[in-house]
């Protein structure tokens, strides 16, 4: 890996284990002097800058944002599908194919009249 001032994330603590993609990423991209991303990531999503076990806390700028539901892998994007929020308590129901919440009731404009 290259040693390098810019990487296309930003984290502010050294607590982080998750960083932001300020671009897309492209997979096999170093996003830190040691860890490359193992997927593509999209511009405003997380990256793990480190191997996080599941039950393990992520921090984001130096705050617990969420919990891990599984185990994520350096380089990996980190998001409702590995990932339940400490803030959003509907994440831990969200169908993390569609980012729905699986315990609301849907009913389209037209079934209503």
């Amino acid at each position: 890996m290259r040693n390098s001032n810019f990487y296309p994330v930003i984290f502010l603590n050294p607590k982080d284990n998750v960083g932001t993609a300020i671009q897309d990423i492209p997979l096999g991209t170093p996003v830190s002097n040691t860890v490359a991303a193992t997927e593509k990531i999209s511009f405003g999503f997380k990256v793990s800058l480190a191997d996080i076990t599941a039950g393990d806390i992520i921090y984001k700028y130096g705050i617990p944002i969420a919990k891990a539901v599984k185990n994520i892998p350096a380089g990996s994007c980190v998001h409702i599908h590995n990932a339940k929020s400490l803030y959003d308590l509907r994440s831990a129901a969200f169908d993390f194919r569609t980012a729905a919440p699986e315990d609301m009731n849907y009913q389209l404009w037209e079934d209503m009249e």
